[in-house]
């Protein structure tokens, strides 16, 4: 069930709702950290803003794992460039890594994720995603890599649901939804992988990546995937159209 309370530094079994007035963490900066995508019509920003929260530890300051980065968006190519971060309050470890983050209306959900400290029944590395007015987690590593998938649906009361299993295990994974598709991409051990799961279709293989990553942050323009750096994948873009099925290596997906 969500709480809106400080979690405790060695409890890593939580799942935390916070408003996004009271924000989350940074999109560059930060250590084994989950991105969200808060922009939108339901959220009080100018359009001509991107936000993103970026969930984990930041190196730069530890004691600040909720930075918000905010994109200006313009015709203008030296205002497109413009980026700020700005520090905010989070109910969460300052030092967790990997824990995993979704958006569902106006509350961002954070799940599980690693502390030092003792790990029983617990996770990190794993996909978190929304689809329509469900949040999902998928893989992660626990003592081996994990493959379950659940749905979590604050409309039932916070009731968790299981659904199918991926088709393997996985851990440090990158996921998007395009429509109502999560794309789940890469991965440690899996770097190549591409799959996709669907609450009417469950699991699809879409097939192998034509590079390999894992920890790469990612985001959805229109009908495609662009998938930004990670181990293995530094300094590199690729984007995927999921319309004709395919990929390619771009410098500037903004106006691919």
């Amino acid at each position: 069930m969500p709480h809106h309370l400080p979690a405790r530094d060695t409890d890593t079994r939580q799942d935390v709702g916070v408003p996004l007035r009271h924000g989350l963490c940074a999109m560059s900066r930060a250590k084994g950290s989950a991105v969200v995508d808060i922009s939108g019509t339901d959220m009080p920003v100018k359009s001509a803003e991107e936000l993103m929260l970026t969930i984990g530890q930041n190196n730069e300051d530890p004691s600040s794992p909720c930075v918000l980065t905010t994109r200006l968006q313009s015709s203008d190519p030296v205002l497109s460039q413009s980026v700020t971060h700005t520090t905010l309050e989070c109910p969460i470890p300052p030092r967790i890594q990997y824990a995993s983050a979704a958006r569902l209306r106006e509350y961002v959900y954070v799940f599980g994720g690693r502390v030092r400290s003792t790990n029983l029944d617990s996770m990190y590395g794993h996909c978190c995603f929304t689809l329509g007015k469900r949040v999902y987690m998928a893989g992660g590593y626990n003592v081996d890599y994990l493959s379950k998938c659940w749905c979590y649906d604050p409309g039932l009361r916070g009731y968790w649901i299981r659904f199918g299993d991926a088709p393997k295990g996985f851990c440090h994974a990158t996921s998007v939804v395009v429509g109502d598709k999560a794309h789940i991409m890469g991965g440690f051990g899996t770097e190549t992988m591409h799959v996709t799961f669907s609450a009417r279709d469950g699991w699809q293989t879409e097939g192998l990546l034509p590079f390999c990553v894992y920890g790469a942050v990612a985001e959805t323009r229109g009908v495609e995937v662009c998938v930004y750096g990670g181990t293995c994948h530094e300094g590199q873009v690729h984007v995927y159209d999921t319309e004709r099925r395919e990929w390619r290596e771009t410098h500037n997906p903004t106006h691919s």
